[in-house]
């Protein structure tokens, strides 16, 4: 075998790996996530911006947990799956909804997060271009 029949090998190997990281981890994080409250002031309980985030197979619905403890719908987006600089990313995109009617809310959702930490019953991703790092738990 020459040199350049094991690069092609090495670089089919390496899209298998990265596809069937991708695929696992796209699968885990199906369903519901409730987010934490990261707020970097410790004297900041904010129990009002508690989000439910919901994710379809390329969907992505954000909600706000209001006082009464409904739901309330902020944001319906799109995901995607890919990995960047040796890490799966959630890449959030807007899509074209009536139920999108704040863009300012909805800008702040979009862009890159790269996943640092994906269980069934956690998820811990920071965006790359905001640099927001957001933590989720699961009930099961």
């Amino acid at each position: 075998m020459n040199i350049k029949n094991i690069s092609i090998s090495v670089l089919l190997l390496m899209v298998l790996v990265f596809t069937s990281c991708t695929k696992s981890k796209e699968e885990k994080l199906q369903g519901q996530w409730e987010r934490y409250n990261t707020s970097l002031n410790p004297f900041v309980v904010d129990t009002m911006q508690q989000e439910m985030w919901y994710f379809d197979n390329g969907n992505l619905k954000i909600y706000s947990r209001e006082a009464s403890g409904a739901l309330k719908l902020n944001a319906d987006l799109e995901y995607a799956m890919q990995v960047q600089k040796g890490r799966v990313a959630v890449v959030i995109q807007a899509k074209n909804s009536e139920d999108n009617n704040n863009p300012q809310l909805i800008n702040a959702y979009l862009g890159s997060a790269r996943i640092y930490q994906l269980t069934d019953t956690t998820l811990a991703m920071k965006g790359i271009e905001t640099l927001i790092y957001y933590e989720f738990y699961r009930n099961k």
